[in-house]
Formats: structure tokens, C-alpha cells, sequence
């Protein structure tokens, strides 16, 4: 027979004599009845519940009846549902966190936390822009539909992108043709001084109609001519030329209305060439005839044209 325990109503063995939940001594129960469970009408006479393993046991001067768990599963739904409200309302009356204008600055954002799908498109304005800041922008990301139109000034480039732009190593080698280029729109400020030489060209690309008038002057020019008139000049005349450096070739033509009414053959050479002057052999001989040569002396002075060609 099993035995109960008279304070805590723990099921023992008949064997023990102290409860093995509690220990307290069990007492022996000698007959029968004082296991039979109460009546309706003694479950006003029980103390306080107790409740071991999902049941409620009732005790009461030794004796103790099993009822439903039904009352422990209400109270659990009851608590579930208070906890239930209790959030809610916690949440209804917590004040809502809002970020003022101006809340977040320089020191609140993390390194590196911005990136561009942080950013909503064409937000970012001139004034977003601190001097110096495009260096954080990534390669490639501005383009021209990015740029006010003449924004950019030639005191906004460094002196290595203005080399890159206005040298000879910013065209590569047979780059610029005819089709590159639109008509007439090449002038003489487009072009740098000593950038053009034949090599920057390709072959018979570039015709009378890609170049402006008067785009090409004097300075823009590799291979450089000057040219001139002398007066009054005989055999062994020094000319000026006034380059400034010796020049590759030097031709000079006589003007033969100026000796004997154009009667005669002038013979000219040129010699003593110099990085500012050269000179000049002359001799005649009249038409038809087949003697000696004559010098130009200084009472038949004449006129010479003359071209000096040059590399700068």
C-alpha cells in the first residue's frame, strides 16, 4: 500500500518512513480510510494547495485528494495574456525616437559607412564638395553630364594634367586624321608652340578644309622658313638673316631687272653660313655670251631674294 506524506502530499513507498520530497516522517497509516478521497462537500475544509508535477493535491490533517490541473492551466493562459498587454502598452506609451535636422554629424558616422548606395541620386550638390574632396570619388564616376559647362578653369588642373593635355605625349602617334577633326575648328590658340610634327600626323589625312585661316603661324611651324630681300648687294655681300641659329639651307635668287636692263646671267652662291648672317657670291655674263665671268662689284649693286630654312 502506498503511503502519503502528511505535510507535502508526496506519493512514497510503503516501506518508508520519511518522505523522500520533504523528509518529514510519514504516519503510519493503519487503515484504509484515511486514503479514501474527501467528498465534494470536505474540499471547503482543505488548506492551501500544493501542487506537484502538473497536479494539485489538497491536504488536510492527513489526508490529501488529486483534482484537475484545469486551474493551473487558466492562471498560465491569464499570465501569458497580462505579459501580452503589458508589452503593448509599454510600446504605446514609449516616446518615438526622431532624429532632428542637423542630429548627425561628422563624429556619430563611422569610417568608411558611406557609400553610394547610401546616397539617393543627384543629391549630392556643388556645396556637398569640400576643396580637395573629389579625391574620394571613385575613377570613372564623373562624367561630362556631371560637369557645369565652362566650370572647369585652367587654374582647377595641376601642372602634370596640363602637360597631359597641351604636350606632345597627350597624342599618340598617327591619332589625329581629317574625320577627327571638324571643319574650320582648329586655331592658332588650339595649338601649342613645336606640338605638331609629322610623326603626331597620319599620312595625307589632313586637308585644306580641316584648317582654319591663319590657324597656322610662323610659331606653330617644326620646320621653320624665313625669307627676305636684300639691296644693293654685290660679291662678297653679307646678308642678315636674324634667325638666331645656323640654318639647314640658305637660297638666294638675283633680281635681274637690277643688272643691265635684264641682259645678263646672274650666278649666285652662298657661303659663310652663320646662326645670324650668311654671304653671297654673285657674277654675270651677258646673254649670248661665252667669256669669263664678271664679279658683282659695288657700281653694279642689284637686289636678292632669300630664303633660309630652319628647324626649331
Amino acid at each position: 500500500m502506498k503511503k502519503y506524506c502528511d505535510r507535502c502530499g508526496y506519493e512514497n513507498a510503503d516501506k518508508n518512513t520519511f518522505c523522500l520530497n520533504c523528509g518529514a516522517k510519514i504516519t503510519d497509516l493503519k487503515d484504509d480510510k484515511k486514503n479514501i478521497e474527501p467528498t465534494a462537500t470536505q474540499y471547503s475544509e482543505f488548506k492551501e494547495p500544493i501542487v506537484r508535477h502538473a497536479e494539485k493535491r489538497y491536504v488536510k490533517s492527513g489526508k490529501f485528494v488529486i483534482t484537475s490541473n484545469k486551474t493551473v492551466s487558466t492562471l498560465s493562459i491569464v499570465a501569458i495574456a497580462l505579459s501580452i498587454i503589458a508589452i503593448i502598452f509599454s510600446i504605446f506609451i514609449s516616446p518615438i525616437i526622431t532624429l532632428g535636422t542637423g542630429a548627425i554629424g561628422l563624429n556619430e558616422l563611422a569610417n568608411d559607412s558611406v557609400s553610394s548606395s547610401k546616397i539617393m541620386d543627384g543629391s549630392i550638390t556643388d556645396s556637398d564638395i569640400n576643396d580637395m574632396g573629389i579625391s574620394n570619388i571613385a575613377h570613372n564616376s564623373i562624367n561630362s553630364n556631371n560637369i557645369v559647362n565652362n566650370s572647369i578653369l585652367f587654374n582647377d588642373l595641376n601642372s602634370n594634367t596640363i602637360n597631359l593635355l597641351t604636350g606632345l605625349n597627350a597624342i599618340e602617334n598617327n591619332s589625329i586624321t581629317g574625320g577627327k577633326i571638324a571643319n574650320f575648328s582648329i586655331t592658332g590658340d588650339d595649338i601649342a608652340n613645336n606640338s605638331i610634327t609629322g610623326s603626331k600626323i597620319f599620312n595625307e589625312t589632313i586637308s585644306e578644309s580641316d584648317i582654319q585661316d591663319d590657324a597656322i603661324t610662323y610659331d606653330k611651324m617644326n620646320i621653320k622658313i624665313k625669307y627676305g630681300l636684300a639691296h644693293n648687294v654685290y660679291n662678297t655681300s653679307t646678308i642678315t638673316h636674324g634667325i638666331g641659329e645656323t640654318p639647314i639651307c640658305v637660297v638666294v635668287t638675283p633680281d635681274y631687272e637690277t643688272l643691265g636692263s635684264g641682259n645678263s646671267v646672274i650666278y649666285a652662291n652662298v657661303y659663310d653660313i652663320g646662326s645670324s648672317s650668311f654671304k653671297v657670291g654673285l657674277w654675270y655674263q651677258a646673254i649670248g655670251s661665252s667669256g669669263t665671268l664678271t664679279p658683282v662689284g659695288t657700281g653694279d649693286r642689284i637686289d636678292v631674294y632669300w630664303i633660309a630654312i630652319y628647324s626649331s
